[in-house]
């Protein structure tokens, strides 16, 4: 395993990073003029710039758009949601209290370009309210609600009559343009966020399993979790709003929330949450805890603690399902990076300590799982200097044996029907996995499925019937990577896998 520097200036820092279904990498920051992004082509090492459009309507609008801060997810079609942000022109002005910007945009994997949300043309989609460090989650079922996006939280577009900064606590919900009357729809007032909830850019999943499949499951950085109906209906008694587990002790600002992957045969859907500042006296902290939201009771439970505290890291899933965890820093200030990565086996509950990074990644940094199985890194800052460079990870699967090929696979598959593939070898399994959407220490979209698999048939390559997910509850709408696996023996009767390079498919 290698950690490698592949572009020393990767010309903004990448506060935001989404890797797109072309198997390119959006970045951006689009804090003050100009108000651009970047797309990182792996194939090419190339890097392309694309402008943000000012927001068309009202005309007398002076927020720029300044999409630092947002929260992002991906349409099913595979264009990129962008909500929220900040209003304010960088530098900020003294004694600054955030905002919260309302325009929506929508970037085109295809054709690499950035539009406000609207459809038809002229009938632009703002949120009903700003939203600054919102987090914007891909729901699934039920699949006659249109409805595909849930925005939560977020600091309003005004400040309180005290000249401070107020969470927006009511949650909207989104229909893509082409999906029905498209746009943002507010919800009633039930479904306002709970008093004690009402914290910037929670973690959130949605529900796979159970009684509870499709909620939305908000497990940090407030000590309370929550589950979140979007489409109950208060008039037949049903609630938004649910409680999970028993309060935590301590918070876990900058922490990270990953949903731990779905296996065949298991109905066990575990969120793990890592790292993250516990307010003073306690400062950062290295404790993880993991809650199975299949239990009749869920609870959370310490699990083995991380090496190093970490505040702002990244939690990345690996094509092997294995979490790397990287960057992030040791005080709730500046300072104290830590370049040591670590590597978390949720089927034995350790940890285990790799290689550092050439360079430190914290706050406003990215991290994301690359089609080849690779981990793209970038952004970071500290004392007001933007880390512009780009590293990218290899581990070690990718040096233990030859990998196995995906020869065909479609391009489309539907919920709950079969499908085939044809591979160089014999596998033992396959997985889908979501493309990851990250900022702020939390990725809004990363997912691991996976599928069950009939037995090989050898036919000039090695064919299988795979079953698709059930439904959208387990892997919302969209695309995804398609990865095969192949053990590898290990000394000492460990069990590893090596990945193929990744297949796009469309889930419908």
């Amino acid at each position: 395993m290698a950690w490698q520097v592949v572009e020393q200036n990767a010309q903004v820092n990448a506060t935001h990073a989404c890797l797109l279904r072309t198997g390119k990498v959006l970045y951006f920051r689009a804090w003050g003029p100009p108000y651009e992004s970047r797309v990182w082509n792996p194939a090419a090492g190339q890097i392309t710039t694309q402008v943000i459009p000012p927001w068309p309507a009202p005309k007398n609008s002076v927020d720029p758009p300044g999409l630092f801060c947002s929260g992002h997810c991906f349409l099913p079609d595979g264009r990129v949601l962008v909500a929220g942000g900040d209003p304010d022109p960088y530098p900020p002005p003294k004694n600054h209290q955030f905002k919260g910007l309302k325009w929506t945009y929508i970037f085109d994997p295809a054709t690499e370009t950035w539009s406000p949300a609207e459809a038809p043309p002229g009938n632009p989609h703002p949120m009903a309210d700003g939203r600054w460090y919102p987090t914007i989650t891909a729901v699934g079922e039920p699949r006659n609600i249109p409805e595909k996006v849930v925005a939560m939280s977020g600091y309003r577009r005004e400040l309180n009559d005290k000249g401070e900064s107020v969470v927006n606590e009511k949650p909207e919900r989104y229909i893509p343009p082409g999906i029905f009357t498209s746009g943002w729809a507010t919800l009633p007032p039930q479904a306002d966020m709970p008093t004690s909830f009402r914290d910037l850019y929670p973690g959130a999943h949605v529900i796979p399993y159970g009684s509870y499949a499709g909620e939305v499951f908000y497990s940090e950085p407030n000590t309370q979790a929550w589950r979140f109906k979007h489409w109950a209906r208060p008039e037949l008694g049903e609630v938004f709003w649910n409680t999970v587990g028993v309060p935590r002790t301590e918070g876990r600002s900058g922490g990270c929330s990953v949903l731990l992957p779905l296996r065949v045969g298991s109905t066990a859907a575990k969120v793990l949450i890592l790292g993250g500042d516990r307010g003073q006296p306690l400062g950062v902290t290295n404790t993880v805890e993991i809650i199975d939201l299949s239990s009749a009771s869920p609870q959370w439970a310490s699990v083995e603690p991380m090496f190093f505290a970490r505040h702002h890291a990244n939690a990345v899933l690996l094509a092997d399902g294995k979490l790397l965890v990287v960057g992030g820093h040791q005080t709730e200030q500046f300072g104290n990076s830590i370049y040591a990565s670590e590597l978390f086996d949720h089927a034995t509950g350790k940890w285990t300590s790799l290689c550092e990074m050439s360079i430190d990644r914290n706050y406003h940094s990215t991290g994301l799982l690359l089609p080849d199985g690779r981990v793209w890194v970038s952004g970071g800052e500290e004392d007001n200097a933007l880390h512009r460079s780009i590293e990218v990870f290899s581990p070690g699967y990718l040096y233990e044996g030859s990998r196995p090929i995906i020869n065909s696979a479609p391009s489309t598959i539907s919920y709950g029907a079969q499908f085939g593939i044809n591979v160089s070898e014999v596998i033992s399994s396959v997985v889908l996995i979501r493309p990851g959407s990250v900022t702020h220490a939390l990725d809004m979209e990363q997912r691991y499925v996976e599928l069950p698999i009939g037995d090989a048939i050898i036919n000039g390559g090695v064919s299988y019937p795979v079953q698709a997910p059930a439904n959208a509850n387990i892997t919302p709408p969209g695309y995804y990577m398609l990865f095969v696996l192949k053990p590898k023996q290990q000394s000492l009767s460990k069990q590893t896998s090596i990945p193929s390079v990744a297949s796009w498919v469309r889930l419908v």
